[in-house]
């Protein structure tokens, strides 16, 4: 049994309609829903008598809250620093970031594959072999390609 602070005066072995009055003039009932004892109690009951979709919604609530949260403190982040460093400012990254992509660097080869003939069969790197492999267009007729047959040197 767990009792509250909340004591209504009456007397020892009173009539209900007394006891009730007493309840009344005290306001016992206002006073126990505002406590934070009611309020879990209605909240485990709210929770119990949930449905799957009521419980879905409030997972999408609880992820859409999260996200609101995350993106204010990036911006709060970003502020911070733009303050402490202007040259890290979005602007400024962005233009070294225009500057670098308008500047393309050709693809190298590997010096073992620099020799005249080689050719890259393939369009994404390392997928070339060295001349000379079980399938380079040179070697005829081998089906089995040996070990060193790639490049396993990614550019």
């Amino acid at each position: 049994m767990w009792l509250t602070d909340f004591i209504p005066k009456f007397l020892h072995s009173t009539l209900q309609k007394y006891v009730r009055e007493a309840w009344q003039k005290a306001n016992v009932s206002t006073k126990w829903t505002a406590t934070r004892w009611n309020k879990r109690i209605e909240a485990i009951e709210r929770k119990a008598n949930m449905t799957d979709f009521d419980n879905f919604k409030v997972m999408n609530a609880k992820k859409m809250r999260s996200r609101i949260i995350k993106n204010e403190i990036k911006k709060l982040q970003e502020a911070a620093v733009m303050k402490t460093s202007p040259e890290k400012t979005p602007a400024a990254k962005g233009a070294a970031a225009a500057s670098a992509a308008a500047i393309k660097v050709p693809a190298k080869k590997h010096d073992h594959c620099r020799k005249e003939g080689s050719s890259l069969e393939g369009s994404f790197p390392g997928s070339h072999r060295p001349e000379g492999s079980a399938y380079s267009k040179s070697s005829e007729g081998s089906e089995n390609p040996s070990s060193e047959s790639t490049c396993s040197k990614v550019i």
